[in-house]
């Protein structure tokens, strides 16, 4: 009985102290490092050589390129990895960003007038009175 009893016990601790592999989808809330952020609850960590995969358009090409010195706070991510209850930490194994850059929307508009629009050195400026369709 002793020894039933000490097999439970010890399975139990063994299963609360084990990692456990979780899958989390969610915009970053804190950002500590390129290598150190968060998620909700979630204290990331990553490697440093982990390499990060761009969200791909409707082609299957991705349209742009982020290092990890890009993540900032709302980015959104999708992270596999790890997951120590007991710390909070995942340990990501692989993240997936998803851009809102790579994003193709294909909609129709009427313009109610003309557009206001001038064009910059940084690019066009201005604004467009229009009704979604």
């Amino acid at each position: 009985m002793r020894r039933i009893l000490l097999l439970v016990c010890l399975s139990l601790l063994s299963s609360v102290s084990a990692a456990k592999e979780v899958k989390i989808h969610g915009f970053v809330t804190a950002l500590t490092s390129p290598a150190n952020f968060e998620i909700d609850d979630y204290k990331i960590t990553k490697d440093v050589t982990l390499i990060l995969e761009i969200e791909k358009d409707e082609s299957g090409g991705a349209t742009a390129t982020l290092n990890p010195e890009d993540i900032r706070v709302g980015t959104e991510l999708e992270i596999k990895g790890e997951y120590e209850e007991s710390t909070g930490e995942l340990k990501a194994k692989s993240i997936k960003v998803f851009l809102d850059d790579t994003k193709r929307i294909k909609r129709t508009a009427l313009l109610e007038k003309t557009p206001s629009l001038e064009k910059t050195e940084t690019g066009w400026h201005g604004v467009l009175f229009a009704d979604g369709q």
